[in-house]
């Protein structure tokens, strides 16, 4: 996937629902553009809900993990692994949606508006289930529960509709799970990918980490250190 793909399927999203909304804050949403991470290749994936938005302040619009100067993303790398036994490992950053807001709540605005906002939130899911089988990470880790559900961890809901089976979910602050297939179910936002490059794959879901003690941000490291120590990375 390249940053000119990416750049063309959203700007055709963003002309089919410009305007369409019935909540006009979710119309000004739109017209901030939409912002993402450029793909890396890499080992670990981290995944969140959606960018950021300060008025006049564009860092977010395109960019590398490996290069944001951001509190949230250094965070990150204060508690991703370098290197695992040995091997060294690199991880990318991908948001789920690409719409700039900084209060998360408003996903819940785009679900009121009932299948115009599905469907809006379905048509960039399908770009960023290419990307993430484009990338194809041998770990994913999924750092927001509003973002559980999109995986296909919840049985109510598809959405990008991974099969997956549970690892450990009694650890203290994440649930550690392992992706086995695709679901088949019709409603996959992706219903042309018929296999995934994620069998295999780990995946551990992490609540938000905005508000997160130095003790629990300690706790949620050594979680993941642990998640993925076994794993012979390539």
């Amino acid at each position: 996937m390249t940053q000119e793909s990416i750049q063309a399927e959203l700007t055709l999203v963003w002309e089919e629902f410009k305007g369409r909304f019935k909540n006009k804050h979710l119309n000004d949403v739109l017209e901030r553009k939409f912002a993402f991470s450029i793909p890396e290749q890499s080992e670990i994936l981290i995944t969140g809900i959606n960018p950021s938005y300060q008025l006049h302040d564009d860092r977010l619009l395109r960019y590398k993990y490996s290069d944001i100067k951001h509190r949230y993303f250094t965070i990150l790398r204060k508690i991703i692994p370098t290197a695992i036994n040995g091997a060294s490992i690199k991880a990318s950053y991908l948001d789920l949606f690409y719409y700039r807001n900084t209060e998360q709540a408003v996903l819940n605005d785009f679900n009121k508006e009932q299948q115009l906002g599905v469907e809006f939130l379905s048509k960039q899911l399908n770009v960023t289930q290419k990307i993430i089988e484009w990338i194809a990470p041998q770990v994913i880790l999924v750092m927001n529960k509003g973002s559980w559900k999109f995986w296909g961890k919840e049985p109510k809901h598809t959405w990008m509709g991974y099969e997956v089976r549970v690892i450990n979910d009694s650890l203290e602050f994440g649930e550690l799970y392992e992706i086995v297939g695709l679901q088949n179910n019709v409603d996959r936002v992706t219903p042309e990918l018929t296999q995934t490059s994620l069998i295999g794959t780990r995946v551990y879901f992490s609540k938000y980490l905005k508000r997160v003690s130095n003790a629990n941000l300690e706790l949620i490291k050594a979680e993941i250190h642990s998640a993925i120590s076994e794993i012979k990375f390539l």
